[in-house]
């Protein structure tokens, strides 16, 4: 990640700088945290938590689908390269936190609509700590706010019981 903010700066003063390819980003082929660096891996351990129904797939999807959508615009409106969204996608800790730390049963919301929420609220703003902030790396930053967040989530989205709807008098 901060190779890309590097580029970023060079990029707005029009220089040209070499990054890691993509396919080494999504093979691991760079440095990194443990365990944050190998997208297949990761990937294949998603899968299996969404298999065994141990997730709610809302939160991954919205929340990389999220990361996606506001860094490709952001790259877009500063003329960056078309691959700025899928490089923010691959470097840095957005798919271990997307699968394994965002998705903890205890720290997420119970309701679905709220897990989108949550996952809204986490892509927002990982975007904006990585794009606008200080810190290269939004995540673990991202994830800490929107779980303190998460006891306002569940008490504004609530299931209605069946039967139990508005009352009529």
């Amino acid at each position: 990640m901060a190779a890309l903010r590097l580029a970023e700066s060079a990029w707005q003063r029009g220089l040209n700088v070499d990054l890691p390819s993509l396919s080494a980003l999504f093979w691991g082929n760079v440095g990194g945290s443990l365990g944050e660096t190998c997208v297949p891996a990761l990937l294949l351990g998603g899968i299996y938590l969404l298999w065994r129904g141990h997730i709610d797939w809302r939160i991954p999807a919205g929340y990389i689908g999220t990361v996606v959508v506001i860094t490709a615009i952001y790259g877009w409106l500063r003329e960056y390269p078309t691959w700025f969204a899928i490089y923010h996608l691959l470097s840095g800790g957005l798919i271990i936190g997307a699968f394994f730390m965002a998705t903890d049963w205890v720290t997420s919301p119970i309701t679905k609509k709220g897990r989108l929420i949550y996952a809204l609220g986490l892509g927002i703003l990982t975007a904006l700590i990585r794009l606008r902030g200080g810190y290269v790396e939004g995540v673990c930053y991202s994830i800490l706010i929107m779980n303190m967040v998460t006891p306002l989530i569940d008490r504004y989205v609530t299931n209605v019981p069946f039967g139990g709807g508005a009352r009529h008098e």
